[in-house]
């Protein structure tokens, strides 16, 4: 397992140095070495480390548009980000208006998505978000949204990290995915290493 050698106070740049360019899709996605999303505050900010930020930090700061869902917006009360505008699928902008990202969006202008149908297909989505300019999109969101972002883009990626994931080795990645993300047949590892207390790893998927 290679492990990323990162020196204190360094972890951005050695971060944005190792994780890819892309187009189209990519999810970030956080567990704990049992497989939750989230800790016992119903949030994935108990289980996550200052690591885990830096890495999104980095994800952020590489992507021209953050995407994520009204559901996880509002579990995670989500403010602006000084990297990228944030995009929201929602069918009721009013169940937003209390968050810091949408009182207070700093530079960026918040942009707000109706979907076309009851089930996600990013591939819709994606097309619309090309259409006002953007081609590298970083989502955000609960297991379910990524599970129809994997079967519904053409191409996608997910980056996975487990924190503080103990005994856990390479061999387990794939079952982990799978415990997270059931219908995870096409998926592909491309890079796997530890970082700190995480075990990060990075999946490509092309939907049937």
């Amino acid at each position: 397992m290679d492990h990323l050698q990162i020196s204190k106070g360094q972890e951005f740049n050695e971060f944005y140095a190792r994780l890819p360019e892309w187009q189209g899709w990519l999810a970030s996605l956080l567990i704990d070495a049992d497989g939750n999303t989230v800790g016992r505050d119903g949030t994935s900010k108990s289980i996550s480390n200052s690591t885990d930020l830096q890495l999104l930090l980095a994800l952020r700061s590489k992507s021209e548009l953050i995407v994520t869902t009204g559901r996880t917006a509002r579990a995670e009360n989500y403010r602006a980000s000084r990297f990228a505008p944030i995009a929201f699928i929602t069918r009721k902008l009013e169940t937003l208006e209390h968050l810091p990202a949408i009182r207070e969006p700093g530079s960026h202008k918040n942009i707000f998505l109706k979907p076309n149908s009851a089930e996600l297909d990013f591939d819709d989505l994606g097309q619309q978000l090309n259409e006002l300019g953007f081609s590298t999109m970083l989502f955000e969101g609960g297991t379910s949204s990524l599970g129809r972002m994997v079967t519904t883009a053409s191409h996608s990626q997910l980056v996975l990290t487990i924190s503080n994931f103990g005994s856990i080795g390479p061999d387990d990645l794939k079952p982990m995915l799978a415990k997270v993300l059931p219908r995870t047949d096409t998926a592909e590892l491309q890079d796997a290493f530890v970082a700190g207390p995480n075990l990060v790893s990075r999946w490509g998927f092309k939907a049937a």
